[in-house]
């Protein structure tokens, strides 16, 4: 028979802890009995208006408590909430035709959605209280991922796939019912999700703030990206303080500062189809991600990185209707280069993101790695384009540290960088594709092409 592991674990927590902080925000806390009655509350609302169990409601969110609680309760009803980024009106009708959207929940006037039966907002203050058995849970999670290419896949997981990622990054990091994690990273993505469920294994509590340094509970553990660090870094918000970084490759100057500044850093590979994290390693300086944690299984197939276990995805959405990924003898073959040294694994770079230059196979992550451990970018994207001698040739986009200079930074590449892998161009990343978890490398290469072909004609 099936069960709601959701319901389960929330249960679990407000039995054993019942006046313990289950989730605080900027203004007030809520304990895990009083988080109960109000994902309760929120279900009963959602359910009188026809959101049951295989429902899949389409939210835009980013970390608000309110996308939280409408995406808890909605696996209380054995339905699942699908959170996207704020995308147009045609994508956001487009994407939802592909997960099956029954309902759509606006958070404001202007998220409205025509094409999908548009559900009431909860009214905390005005709900009449109302206890609600939960139902069968079948599925828990819908991300839309794209990595850094192609067409968004609708990914979709259980809940089994989740408790397991959450289990394995708990033991690493040591993360136990009295921490306090901060949730940086939007519900959209698989780390933000990462996050809500290593909470709710853990029975520790959530925050959900833009002001961390004002909690009075303070924060012990999150996950954060290279640019998030480097906010950390410039205003500390806690000491001691355990962070999983992930996102792209971190510059090791950085991780030291955090070091220095009372935190513990780790590092690791991730994945929207295997729930998260897949290895993982207390930073120690050297490339490699460590090792597969418990219940993951990585081995390499024809050069190429391939993963299995229980937290592996379901498989994704089209038009609706669920399909299996694609294996080779239980193994997904990630698109990821690598190999095992020392005890631990390295990750080379994409396979599709490598090209010829002058008969040479070069990686864009290669260069990107070189010219993050200069220290002189916040961000950076490495794109091949065209050209007449050498086939290819790559071209960086970056958002500065500091002041750019490209004199002094290829002063730097020298010590680490073969001289014909160097950039022949380097390009502020455009405003408007900037501030996401990941940089998109197929409009970015888009753009870079387009503005190259701009210059030309200009010339």
């Amino acid at each position: 028979m099936m069960t709601n592991e959701l319901a389960a674990l929330i249960s679990q927590n407000a039995g054993t802890e019942p006046h313990s902080v289950a989730l605080q925000l900027d203004d007030r806390q809520c304990t895990w009995e009083t988080l109960q009655t109000d994902i309760e509350r929120f279900a009963h609302h959602l359910h009188q208006q026809g959101v049951g169990t295989n429902s899949r409601v389409l939210v835009i969110g980013r970390n608000q408590w309110e996308v939280l609680h409408l995406y808890l309760s909605c696996l209380w009803l054995g339905a699942v909430a699908v959170v996207v980024n704020r995308f147009p009106q045609s994508t956001l009708k487009a994407i939802a035709k592909q997960v099956g959207a029954t309902h759509y929940y606006p958070f404001s006037d202007d998220d409205l959605l025509s094409s999908s039966t548009t559900l009431d907002r909860f009214n905390y203050s005005r709900s009449s209280a109302g206890s609600l058995l939960p139902a069968p849970m079948e599925l828990a999670s819908v991300v839309l991922s794209s990595g850094s290419t192609g067409t968004p896949k609708a990914v979709v997981h259980d809940a089994n796939a989740h408790i397991h990622s959450a289990q394995g990054v708990c033991e690493l990091m040591q993360w136990h019912r009295y921490d306090n994690a901060l949730l940086t990273l939007p519900l959209y993505h698989v780390s933000g999700l990462g996050m809500v469920w290593r909470w709710l294994f853990s029975g520790s509590c959530l925050s959900i703030s833009d002001k961390p340094q004002t909690l009075s509970i303070p924060v012990t553990v999150t996950s954060m990206v290279a640019t998030q660090l480097q906010r950390w870094l410039a205003e500390p918000y806690a000491s001691p303080i355990k962070i999983l970084l992930g996102g792209s490759y971190i510059d090791p100057n950085l991780v030291e500062q955090a070091r220095l500044q009372g935190a513990s850093c780790y590092v690791g590979y991730a994945m929207t189809e295997m729930a998260s994290t897949i290895c993982a390693k207390a930073f120690d300086g050297q490339h490699g991600v460590g090792q597969a944690l418990q219940g993951r299984e990585v081995a390499l197939i024809e050069g190429e990185v391939a993963v299995r276990g229980p937290m592996l995805a379901k498989g994704v959405f089209v038009d609706g209707v669920l399909t299996p990924l694609a294996t080779k003898d239980s193994w997904y073959l990630t698109n990821d280069l690598g190999h095992f040294r020392d005890g631990q694994w390295f990750i080379v770079g994409r396979r599709d993101n490598a090209f010829i230059s002058g008969g040479e196979s070069i990686h864009c992550e290669e260069i990107e790695s070189a010219l993050l451990s200069t220290g002189d970018f916040a961000q950076v994207l490495v794109v091949a384009v065209e050209d007449d001698e050498f086939g290819f040739r790559p071209v960086a986009l970056y958002t500065p540290s500091h002041a750019f200079s490209r004199t002094k930074t290829e002063q730097k590449l020298q010590t680490s960088l073969i001289k014909f892998k160097w950039p022949i161009d380097y390009y502020p990343i455009p405003p408007s594709m900037q501030g996401g978890v990941k940089l998109n490398r197929k409009q970015l290469t888009q753009w870079v092409k387009q503005h190259r072909q701009q210059v030309l004609r200009r010339t």
